[in-house]
């Protein structure tokens, strides 16, 4: 049949703005509360890592490497609808607020919130 999607990437996403800032280039700087903190949006001092669907494979990629990394203490998986918490994640972004988010490719989401 030959490829059907070619170029398909899954990673863990943050601002730019924020990751330039703070110096962020790993997902292991989430174990620093201070860190953590800056992608808290309900207040608890954790960050909210925009998930994907209860039941998708990568919601069992993402619980994984939250114990893997050891990232329980100061990172929350917000998982839902994908596309509503990601609509969600984008409002913020608009606001100029730090977001950190599971993105894959192909989605439209590429489109708005640009790798790189």
């Amino acid at each position: 049949m030959g490829v059907i999607i070619s170029d398909a990437l899954q990673s863990y996403q943050i601002d730019k703005k924020t990751a330039e800032q703070y110096k962020i280039t790993n997902l292991e700087q989430l174990k620093d509360p201070k860190i953590a903190k800056l992608f808290d949006s309900d207040g608890d001092g954790k960050a909210n890592l925009t998930g994907c669907n209860p039941g998708w494979g990568c919601e069992l990629v993402i619980e994984h490497q939250l114990d893997a990394y050891k990232l329980r203490d100061t990172v929350e998986h917000d998982q839902g609808n994908y596309d509503v918490l990601l609509a969600a994640t984008l409002g913020r972004y608009k606001q100029g607020q730090p977001i950190l988010f599971y993105s894959y490719i192909p989605h439209w989401s590429v489109t708005v919130l640009k790798p790189g």
